[in-house]
């Protein structure tokens, strides 16, 4: 997990790996009280530089598309934010 944010009635969950080896980086989201958690959406895509790990997320607002999040990442000028679109959960 790399980082938490709480998102109305539930939580949205940062994850990838925690040191320098591979691995992906995804969005969940989590109810609080269920054992399990929902993939919301993969964004290894989005990095286009394997320097750099998302390393917090921000919930921006919600429209017809779902979230908008704000990624940040470690490592990068100013944390190059991006804007990603996550179907609701």
């Amino acid at each position: 997990m790399r980082d938490l944010a709480a998102y109305e009635n539930g939580i949205l969950i940062l994850s990838g790996p925690s040191a320098d080896g591979p691995g992906s980086y995804a969005v969940y989201w989590w109810n609080g009280e269920s054992p399990t958690v929902r993939l919301l959406k993969e964004i290894s895509s989005i990095i286009n530089d394997a320097e750099y790990k998302p390393e917090a997320i921000l919930p921006l607002d919600t429209g017809p598309s779902g979230i908008r999040l704000l990624v940040l990442f470690d490592g990068a000028k100013e944390g190059r934010p991006v804007v990603v679109d996550i179907p609701e959960p």
